[in-house]
């Protein structure tokens, strides 16, 4: 049962993966193309904007991979040398906090996207919608 959460996890790591290399490659072509502007080209209108979108969702993808393989930082100084039992104790002490947190990440992001949408905020150049970053 728990299988699928792991292939979930997983996958959207690989597009968060994904997602970062299609802005690095984007980057990259607005970096060429202010250069080149003498022969034409020009930068990617925005790409400032889609970046700081992009990076966002990538982290956001990463997240559930990073928690449930134990990438979280951990200070370990303490904690290998008490029992077994505070060992377990502190681990779902950790789950419990994390899943406060993810609640309160998820309410909070609800909050400003119900805000962004009402108020039609919209990104500067592009003019994208801000509330679609926060969905």
């Amino acid at each position: 049962m728990i299988d699928w959460i792991y292939r979930t996890a997983k996958w959207t790591a690989i597009a968060g993966g994904v997602i970062l290399s299609a802005l690095t490659l984007m980057v990259v072509a607005s970096v060429a193309g202010r250069a080149l502007i003498g022969v034409g080209l020009g930068p990617v209108p925005g790409d400032f904007e889609l970046v700081e979108v992009g990076v966002g969702i990538a982290i956001f993808f990463f997240m559930p991979w990073c928690y449930l393989r134990g990438g979280h930082a951990t200070v370990d100084l303490l904690y290998m040398h008490v029992p077994r039992w505070a060992q377990k104790a502190v681990d779902t002490l950790s789950d419990v906090l994390m899943m406060l947190v993810w609640l309160m990440l998820t309410w909070k992001l609800w909050d400003g996207l119900v805000e962004k949408k009402e108020y039609i905020e919209t990104t500067f150049i592009l003019q994208m919608p801000v509330w679609w970053a926060y969905a």
